[in-house]
């Protein structure tokens, strides 16, 4: 095995490389907390009243919800009696019928009287009463959050971009991450192995990092792709018009029809879609390829093929050993595909 682990890279991040990482990350924050001077206890209590707060304004909310749903539905409520004692009226004056009329009108009229009465003298006051308090505990938790932002803002102005690069640069020593992009390791991959330049114009390169592992270069790229595909457009118009028919008694009369038009279309249309890839240069493997793509095998998540690789650890060096001799690619997602 060799000094640094990196042939396997497994074994060393999880035995190393992870504590690591988590080791530094920990300390990184606490030296940034340090620096900025903001409290970690005062914090956890303003934290815990913006916590407060916010389920206050929560609850308050709730409950103006309700009360203005429930004045909705008794809205609605008098307004059918109201049509139900309209109705009543109508079978007293134009049918002649007392016991029906009466019936509707006196309980429709009395009920939606009532029903207002109600509204007016409870409801309104009550959802005023919710709505003063709802504002005022939307406006403690919004002054809170504000407060809390406040006394965490020199610690978060602290954080920059460069942090990842630096804690992984501690942690791991043979990863060096240079700090910007190195445009002369480019050149020397360009020029010493063949790397090209993107040229190309439906895609476009949104991200790079350059860097070396155990003084052999690489680059991380994140690019753009368009790639043109065929696209249905569909779209609706409804339309209507006016007919005259025959009702078969003797006369006609006007009716309105209405339709809606349907029309579908294939068109090309541009496809955006990112790639990140990795280019690693090493003399000592000038034909180095590695991917990571999906295999198709869908029916494992993470944790299933991590205990899939740890009870197969001999059989998958054996079958990576075969694909190596053979020249096939080798990825734990295929030897689960090969041998299941």
């Amino acid at each position: 095995m060799d000094g640094n682990g990196i042939l396997e890279p497994r074994k060393m991040y999880e035995g190393k490389v992870r504590v690591d990482l988590l080791d530094h990350t920990s300390k990184f924050f606490d030296e940034i907390l340090k620096r900025s001077g903001v409290s970690q206890e005062e914090n956890e209590i303003l934290s815990k009243q913006y916590e407060k707060n916010a389920k206050d304004a929560e609850e308050k909310t709730t409950k103006l919800k309700g009360s203005k749903g429930l004045r909705t539905f008794l809205i609605v409520l008098a307004i059918a009696l109201l049509i139900a004692g309209g109705v009543g009226i109508y079978f007293i004056v134009g049918v002649k019928d007392l016991t029906i009329g009466l019936s509707l009108t006196i309980p429709g009229f009395l009920l939606a009287i009532g029903i207002f009465i109600l509204i007016f003298a409870y409801f309104n006051k009550k959802i005023k009463a919710q709505q003063s308090a709802s504002d005022i505990a939307n406006k403690k938790r919004d002054e809170s959050y504000q407060t809390v932002v406040t006394q965490i803002s020199p610690l978060l102005h602290l954080f920059d971009e460069a942090m990842p690069t630096q804690i992984i640069r501690e942690s791991v020593p043979l990863i060096q991450i240079d700090d910007y992009f190195n445009i002369k390791k480019f050149d020397y991959m360009h020029d010493k192995y063949g790397f090209l330049d993107n040229d190309s114009e439906t895609s476009s390169t949104l991200f790079v990092m350059s860097g070396s592992i155990v003084g052999n270069p690489f680059l991380m790229l994140r690019n753009l792709n368009m790639n043109m595909i065929d696209k249905l457009y569909t779209g609706t118009l409804p339309i209507s018009w006016t007919e005259r028919v025959y009702d078969g008694n003797g006369r006609y009369r006007t009716v309105v029809r209405h339709q809606v038009l349907t029309a579908s279309i294939r068109r090309p249309a541009p496809d955006y879609s990112t790639y990140t890839h990795l280019v690693y240069a090493n003399d000592a493997a000038p034909d180095l390829s590695f991917s990571r793509r999906p295999s198709g095998v869908d029916n494992r998540d993470e944790k299933s093929i991590e205990k899939f690789v740890k009870s197969k650890e001999d059989d998958i060096k054996k079958y990576a050993d075969e694909a190596l001799k053979e020249n096939r690619k080798f990825t734990i997602l295929n030897y689960i595909k090969n041998t299941n």
